[in-house]
């Protein structure tokens, strides 16, 4: 496990992101990568924090968890510093590829997620067809885009339209998984 920060062109900032490699590698080998997008109120140390996600490593996988905040790894409708898709698609793949021995290119390169990750691994897959083969969305939340105002989370429903948009804005619908 090693974890790592560098400089986000996207965001304008210093973020981290969690790696595990296989213990053992041939000289000039390149493996697959396979990035695993954390939930809301999580972090990027939480797949290997509440999983045993680093023994797939020594099946022959990078297996890089960066961090999303409360994102949705999308870039945010109305904070313009809070672009986490270009983070990702652009900055990130960019630096896993340059710093470890990963294989470039879509066949080699996975994103999956849990809840807010898994929103964001299926926008990614959706919007970036050809940065990924695979795509796996755990208890996705893709409804969120319909959640509505709630007493019980006022703070909730604000970072929404901070992010989707107002509720009937075309920010919102250009930001709908299912359109």
């Amino acid at each position: 496990m090693r974890d790592v920060r560098f400089w986000s062109a996207s965001l304008r900032r210093e973020v981290p992101y969690r790696v595990f490699l296989p213990d053992k590698l041939q000289a000039g080998e390149k493996l697959p990568v396979v990035y695993l997008l954390h939930g809301r109120g999580a972090d990027y140390r939480d797949w290997s924090d509440n999983s045993d996600i680093s023994k797939y490593a020594l099946r022959g996988l990078i297996m890089v968890m960066p961090e999303g905040n409360s994102s949705f790894y999308i870039n945010a409708a109305r904070v313009p510093q809070d672009r986490y898709e270009d983070y990702l698609v652009h900055d990130l793949i960019a630096d896993v590829e340059a710093r470890f021995p990963a294989k470039t290119g879509r066949a080699s390169r996975a994103v999956v997620g849990i809840s807010m990750g898994g929103f964001g691994a299926v926008w990614m897959a959706l919007r970036h067809p050809e940065m990924f083969a695979f795509a796996g969305g755990l208890s996705g939340a893709l409804d969120v885009l319909e959640r509505r105002f709630s007493l019980k989370r006022p703070g909730q429903w604000w970072q929404f339209r901070q992010i989707f948009g107002p509720m009937g804005s075309d920010e919102r619908a250009s930001r709908d998984p299912f359109a």
